[in-house]
């Protein structure tokens, strides 16, 4: 089955990588970075690097021993990401 590749809606590369967890609230959610590649794609899908830029990443990180922990860091930075924007109980400031 191939996996389908959401809408990008955030309108900025951050917001973008935030929603990038479908379904949050579930009691397993589907995480759409599911590998290093996953996070370039949506990076250059949303604008944040050009094409060639993302193959030239893909391409080093492909020749990295530790290219797997960029994946982690990018997971978490999208959890600090989301913590800023996320309002539970629409609590707003006036």
């Amino acid at each position: 089955m191939e996996r389908s590749v959401p809408e990008l809606v955030g309108g900025a590369v951050c917001l973008d990588i935030a929603n990038s967890v479908d379904g949050r609230v579930l009691a397993v959610p589907e995480d759409h970075l599911r590998s290093y590649a996953d996070v370039v794609d949506r990076v250059v899908r949303a604008g944040g690097l050009a094409a060639d830029e993302g193959d030239a990443l893909l391409a080093r990180a492909a020749a990295t021993p530790d290219a797997a922990a960029e994946l982690v860091r990018a997971r978490d930075l999208r959890e600090s990401v989301f913590a800023v924007f996320h309002l539970p109980d629409a609590v707003l400031i006036r």
